[in-house]
């Protein structure tokens, strides 16, 4: 089973989110300072997945059909963070509807697939950079609640 596939899916959504937050604060200038400081954090958890990719995975850890599942929903948040880049740049945009989008986005279901994959194999050390991103991504929704 290939589970880089599903870690460089897990980075290039990190990696995303980053740009998304970077776009975002040269919008919204009065919270750049949070944005900027969100992107840095997405930035970091991509920077902690390339890191541990090629040891993190025990053989038979996660299943085909786990992988195609978050993979699938990747795929959907991907495009939709870029509608959300491309919607800024066109000033076309409501405030609120981006946040709530962003809040649906940090709280997916890619991420609670991936928290499954963590709670299976909670036992193995590797997956502490899992809990520590998912715990950090709660967070950042919390922080945007706030907006």
């Amino acid at each position: 089973m290939d589970y880089n596939r599903l870690l460089d899916g897990l980075i290039e959504h990190e990696q995303l989110m980053a740009k998304l937050y970077r776009e975002m604060a040269a919008k919204f200038p009065t919270k750049s300072e949070l944005l900027l400081g969100l992107s840095r954090e997405e930035e970091a958890h991509a920077s902690m997945l390339v890191n541990i990719k090629d040891s993190l995975f025990p053989a038979g850890a996660v299943s085909e059909s786990d992988i195609d599942i978050t993979m699938s929903q990747l795929e959907s948040h991907a495009k939709t963070i870029q509608e959300m880049i491309t919607t800024l740049a066109s000033d076309t945009f409501e405030e609120r509807e981006i946040i709530n989008t962003l809040l649906d986005l940090e709280l997916s279901s890619a991420e609670l697939q991936i928290n499954r994959i963590v709670v299976q194999n909670k036992d193995d050390p590797r997956l502490k950079v899992f809990v520590e991103i998912l715990d950090a991504e709660e967070a950042h929704s919390q922080l945007l609640e706030e907006w």
